[in-house]
């Protein structure tokens, strides 16, 4: 694998999630909310997580910013992240796996 297909990798992966999750999203605006227990502590979490799992990410693989994390590419590792995605796709959609956690 290259640098350049583990980058589109990543990509083709954040647009998916964002197509899969889109009609949930816009099917939860319509809901009322009585009263927000969002508190300033998950407002930063949610920001932190953002950050570091959305912003920081796409930064570098579009710009190449900061330079301390260039190392050198391991395809490796890019392909064991690649195998990671079909394998929690599968506990995260619904009907994508046959044996599914019961709520209780």
């Amino acid at each position: 694998m290259t640098p350049f297909a583990a980058k589109t990798i990543l990509i083709l992966g954040a647009v998916a999630w964002f197509v899969i999750r889109l009609p949930h999203q816009k099917r939860s605006w319509k809901t009322a909310i009585a009263k927000s227990e969002r508190t300033t502590r998950e407002k930063l979490l949610l920001t932190g997580s953002f950050a570091g799992l959305g912003i920081i990410p796409f930064t570098y693989a579009f710009t190449g910013f900061p330079r301390f994390a260039d190392y050198p590419f391991q395809p490796v590792l890019a392909w064991l992240g690649a195998c990671r995605v079909p394998r929690v796709a599968r506990t995260v959609l619904p009907g994508a796996s046959r044996t599914r956690p019961q709520l209780v």
